[in-house]
C-alpha cells in the first residue's frame, strides 16, 4: 500500500527511499515506512522491489503529488478544502481570483479540479455550467486558467441571446 501526503516540511526532513532501503530489514513488515519522494527512477524501482510493504510518501506540493500519482498509477485525491476554494475562486464575483488560484497548481491538477467540481454537480442532479467547457479544455487545448473567462462568456452569450 502506498499513500502520498503533501507536506513540505516532512518532504525535506524525511530520508529518501534509497537512504532507508538498506535498513528496511530491521523494520517490521507491518510497519508503515515514511520517506521523502523525489519521483526518481531509482525510487520507483526500489518501491517496486518492496511492493508488499506499506509506504507513506511525502511530497512538497500539489504538483509533485500529481506527478507521483501519475507515475505510480494511483488516483489523485483532491482535498475537499481545495475543491471548495476552487469553487469560490471560480464562481464568487467578489473574489474573482481563479487565475491567481490556478497559477501554481499546474495544468493537469487544475483540469482535475474543474472536472471534480463538474462531476459533483452532476452527482447532485444539476447540469453544471462547467460541462460546456469540457470540450474546450480537454479536447481543444484551452488552458484551464481561462475557465473563469470562458464560463462568463458562455453566461453572457445566453443572457444576450
Amino acid at each position: 500500500m502506498v499513500q502520498i501526503v503533501i507536506n513540505k516540511e516532512l518532504s525535506s526532513a524525511c530520508p529518501s527511499l534509497q537512504e532507508i532501503e538498506p535498513s528496511m530489514v530491521n523494520i517490521s513488515p507491518d510497519e508503515t515506512i515514511e520517506v521523502r519522494w523525489d519521483n526518481s527512477r531509482q525510487e520507483q524501482v526500489a518501491l517496486e522491489r518492496h511492493r508488499n510493504r506499506k509506504f507513506l510518501l511525502y511530497v512538497p506540493d500539489l504538483q509533485a503529488c500529481e506527478r507521483a500519482t501519475g507515475v505510480l498509477e494511483l488516483p489523485l485525491t483532491l482535498d475537499k478544502n481545495l475543491i471548495g476554494d476552487a469553487r469560490l475562486a471560480l464562481t464568487n464575483k467578489k473574489l474573482y481570483n481563479w487565475r491567481e488560484f490556478s497559477k501554481d497548481k499546474g495544468t493537469t491538477v487544475t483540469k482535475n479540479i474543474l472536472l471534480k467540481i463538474a462531476a459533483d454537480e452532476i452527482r447532485n442532479g444539476n447540469r453544471p455550467k462547467l460541462a460546456g467547457l469540457a470540450k474546450d479544455m480537454f479536447l481543444d487545448g484551452v488552458s484551464p486558467t481561462n475557465a473563469d473567462t470562458l464560463l462568463r462568456l458562455r453566461i453572457w452569450n445566453k443572457v444576450g441571446a
